[in-house]
């Protein structure tokens, strides 16, 4: 591999993959004749039959990261917007967050949240991982490198007693299973580096298959991001319940936003999740609220 650089600019190399599957605990919906849900409906039966049955002993049917950093709540968020059909940016680059899909989706966060650990908005990533690692909640949406801590008895109560399966799919003539690609690291060369071929160097070797495949078998919090480690024998002894369903899950994989007014468009989204969940505006008020910014912004940037 060759790497190409000019000056200011900044290149990189996926490092750390990272879509979202789901984890889920076998003997709590084996407790209450459940299957691990095919469909984001499934998932609201599971969900609330498991709260509505075990919150007295401190148990719920998920834990649904809805914490106000872009990274959580959009994650969760996104998990469904692809599985209901739906798209953020039309393929020419406009706003595309008025539509039937994108409001069954952010409708059907409403609904879920109404059953999860409480409170969605104050479940971030170590509150999501931590209850489902005590047996605390029966589903979690979460990075893969959860099904390695899961097996790990200094953190883990469930050991041998969890399974995981790609994203549900939604409702209707666009659903599909298709989580989004929720985050990941990059290694890359800044122009400014003291010495450029040095950290060429560095990056090359870093991201080599032989050293990725070393590396992802062990509990570090990285994920595949070469399907040669996903695919390899290693990694399906090391982890092959997280294996089979992030395999699933990359082949129908849907990336982030990637224009340049990104980071400023994930943050207007944001702060209209957070009322929808505060319950101050509507799933469709916060929708149409965010296509009007969404198109103000990309209309100012050109």
């Amino acid at each position: 591999m060759r790497i190409h650089y000019k000056e200011k600019k900044r290149w990189a190399l996926p490092f750390d993959g990272d879509t979202h599957i789901l984890f889920y605990r076998k003997s709590l919906l084996a407790k209450h004749n459940l299957a691990p849900p095919e469909t984001w409906d499934d998932f609201l039966y599971v969900s609330r039959t498991i709260t509505e049955k075990e919150k007295t002993n401190g148990i719920y049917g998920s834990a649904i990261m809805a914490y106000k950093v872009p990274v959580l709540i959009l994650s969760s968020f996104l998990n469904r917007v692809g599985a209901y059909g739906g798209q953020l940016l039309t393929p020419d680059g406009k706003p595309s967050l008025d539509t039937p899909e994108v409001l069954a989706a952010l409708t059907a966060l409403v609904e879920h949240s109404k059953y999860a650990l409480p409170s969605p908005l104050e479940t971030s990533f170590e509150v999501s991982r931590d209850a489902f690692l005590s047996g605390r909640v029966a589903m979690v949406e979460q990075w893969t490198d959860l099904g390695v801590m899961a097996e790990d008895s200094s953190e883990s109560t469930i050991r041998g007693d969890w399974g995981a399966i790609q994203m549900p799919k939604g409702i209707g003539k666009k659903a599909r299973h298709a989580p989004a690609l929720n985050a990941g690291y990059a290694l890359g060369i800044s122009s400014k580096a003291p010495n450029l071929e040095l950290a060429k160097e560095f990056l090359l070797f870093a991201t080599r298959p032989d050293i990725m495949a070393k590396y992802n078998v062990i509990n570090g919090g990285t994920d595949p991001t070469r399907i040669s480690v996903l695919t390899s024998e290693d990694y399906r002894k090391f982890a092959p319940l997280v294996r089979d369903a992030a395999q699933a899950a990359i082949e129908n994989a849907t990336p982030w936003t990637n224009v340049p007014e990104s980071t400023e468009l994930m943050e207007v989204l944001t702060e209209n999740l957070v009322l929808v969940l505060q319950n101050r505006i509507s799933p469709k008020e916060a929708l149409l609220k965010t296509q009007k910014s969404w198109t103000e912004i990309l209309l100012q940037s050109k």
